[in-house]
């Protein structure tokens, strides 16, 4: 018990307050310290109970702990977010509460939490420091302040729009296409192999041009380049010319034949020519193809091989058809088969005379039209013509059509007839738009006009060429076939037996022997061989147009001779024969005479 004579210790307000015992006997305050607190006297720390005086130097350390607050920014690889993470560690303060006076004061320690916080203005700035400067969003830095520990997506940059590379679309094919058509019962698979081929003005390929794309920015304010974009080459090759249209460029054929497509230049091209590497058979399949053709093997049994250009055959044909609209060239033999080059003439004739009859019909209406015109804007000047000249010429047009119903009938009959027979695709194909032309209807003048435009071409660019042109066939053996050109026939090597030939001009066969031996050669203007007929042969004709000549360097008994109407049956061997019609008369001329005859 104090009885106010010992000394006293106490805590006031927070600090540590000592008084000296009162009397001698009186005892000295000690201090106890507590976890917490460091208690030093003089300097020296205490860790126990300590007896201490009003003149001690007594000083109080409360312990504690600092809160730590740390916000973390990361950026995404790509730069097109960031994230942060707020990291909170709780501190403690440590406060000495207030203790009355005692004699052996026991010190207590009071702990005091220290809960930091983070504001978003904090996050933006360690944003910033970190170089995100682009796409922060403040809402989601707040959220990152509330929810500590976590990573939370803050900022957001703008990704770069990717373009869309350049692209060529085809719009004919560029391979051999098989064809099985599943509405027939029975199909003819040497047709079911179709070579790829385009028309003059047709269209082969567009090109799809490349679309840029957009850069994007990053969360730290520099550009996301976009990859570069494809822009494929597109290049005119030959017999190729380019449209645009809009925004859009076309390739478009200048001339008939085969699409190819280089990928490596762009280049895109049409070949007049199409090779066939190989025999023609039932792997292969029939040919047709709408320019020159070129065939480096054999053509077999039961094939067929049509161009609407020339054709050369590098091999032996047997059995086989063969049509071309130019010259035809076979480096082998020919064996049962049939050989065309050039239009048939009395095809060539017809399809002439009803392009002109339409070419006709055209020109007349629109001299009609133009009459028409004149009048009307004479009689009421060329403004009110424009008022009234639609019904009047819609009323003349419809009495034209109904005049010219019956023969446009007519043509489009025949047109269509031709060309489903023509195996030439080329032809054919135009003698099917001029068909549409005619069948469309024609209240205006305008298709009418175009139609006649058409047969105009067609006539003069393609039939008239046809009759004119280099329709030949030349070839080193025939034999039991047919061979027909719409110019000449030549026979480079043995010769023909046994065959028919058909020339629109003249026929050679001049090789080594050059035989004709059994069927029948006619030529509109000559023939010449080296020897004609045969010992104990089947018989042998040769005829030609009147007007024409017949040249023979062997001629053999029972062979006939036909120059028009008239004829010549040889009864002996005759050599260096020439026939021809002189004064209405037949006339032999060999090495031995002349033998002059009439025909009966």
């Amino acid at each position: 018990m104090n009885d106010g004579v010992d000394g006293l210790a106490w805590v006031e307000k927070g600090e540590l307050r000592v008084r000296d015992p009162a009397s001698p006997s009186g005892k000295q305050a000690s201090v106890v310290p507590c976890p917490g607190v460091e208690l030093y006297v003089g300097g020296q720390r205490i860790l126990r109970e300590h007896r201490v005086l009003q003149s001690s130097v007594v000083t109080v350390r409360l312990g504690g702990k600092e809160p730590v607050k740390r916000v973390v920014p990361s950026v995404s690889k790509d730069r097109l977010t960031a994230n942060v993470k707020v990291i909170l560690e709780p501190g403690y303060t440590v406060r000495l509460p207030d203790q009355g006076p005692a004699n052996r004061l026991v010190l207590r320690a009071n702990k005091e939490p220290l809960i930091p916080t983070v504001e978003p203005e904090e996050v933006i700035t360690a944003l910033n420091v970190a170089g995100v400067i682009y796409g922060i969003d403040e809402q989601a830095c707040k959220v990152a302040c509330e929810r500590p520990g976590e990573s939370i997506t803050v900022a957001h940059g703008l990704a770069a729009t990717e373009g869309k590379a350049g692209n060529i679309l085809f719009l004919v094919e560029l391979k051999n296409v098989v064809e099985l058509p599943l509405d027939r019962d029975r199909v003819d698979f040497r047709d079911a192999v179709r070579i790829p081929h385009v028309r003059a003005g047709q269209r082969i390929a567009v090109k799809q041009n490349p679309v840029e794309g957009i850069p994007g920015r990053g969360v730290t304010g520099d550009v996301l380049p976009c990859h570069r974009v494809y822009d494929p080459p597109f290049v005119a090759g030959e017999g190729v010319h380019m449209v645009t249209e809009g925004e859009q460029q076309y390739a478009v054929a200048s001339r008939p034949g085969l699409p190819r497509f280089d990928k490596a230049s762009g280049s895109i091209s049409v070949e007049t020519t199409y090779r066939h590497r190989g025999d023609v058979d039932l792997s292969s399949g029939n040919i047709r193809f709408v320019g020159n053709l070129v065939v480096d093997g054999d053509v077999k049994e039961d094939m067929r091989v049509w161009c609407d250009g020339d054709q050369r055959v590098g091999g032996q044909v047997t059995g086989a058809s063969l049509r071309a609209l130019g010259a035809v060239r076979i480096r082998g033999n020919l064996f049962k088969s049939s050989v065309e080059a050039g239009l048939d003439p009395l095809a060539v004739k017809e399809i002439r005379e009803n392009l002109q009859r339409i070419e006709e019909i055209a020109d007349e209406v629109r001299a009609v039209e133009t009459g028409l015109r004149k009048r009307l804007a004479e009689a009421i000047g060329d403004e009110g013509a424009q008022n009234v000249e639609l019904s009047s010429l819609k009323t003349v047009g419809a009495a034209l059509q109904k005049r010219y119903a019956d023969v446009l009938k007519e043509i489009v009959v025949k047109l269509r007839r031709i060309g489903e027979e023509l195996p030439f695709d080329g032809i054919a194909w135009r003698l099917g738009k001029m068909v549409e032309h005619l069948e469309t209807g024609w209240a205006t003048f305008d298709r009418l006009y175009e139609a006649g435009l058409l047969a105009e071409d067609l006539r003069t660019g393609v039939i008239d060429g046809v009759g004119q042109g280099e329709s030949d066939v030349i070839l080193p053996y025939a034999q039991n076939s047919t061979v027909k050109a719409t110019r000449d026939i030549i026979v480079e090597g043995q010769g023909a037996f046994y065959t028919t030939l058909v020339a629109g001009r003249s026929i050679k066969i001049g090789g080594n022997p050059g035989v004709m031996r059994g069927g029948e050669a006619w030529a509109a203007h000559s023939i010449e061989v080296n020897e004609a007929g045969g010992v104990g042969s089947v018989a042998t004709t040769l005829k030609v147009g009147p007007g024409g000549h017949v040249a023979v360097r062997l001629l053999h008994p029972d062979t006939v001779i036909s120059v028009g109407n008239m004829h010549f049956t040889a009864a002996d061997t005759l050599r260096s024969v020439k026939a021809s019609v002189k004064g209405g008369e037949l006339v032999i001329a060999h090495a031995g005479g002349i033998l002059p005859l009439t025909s009966p």
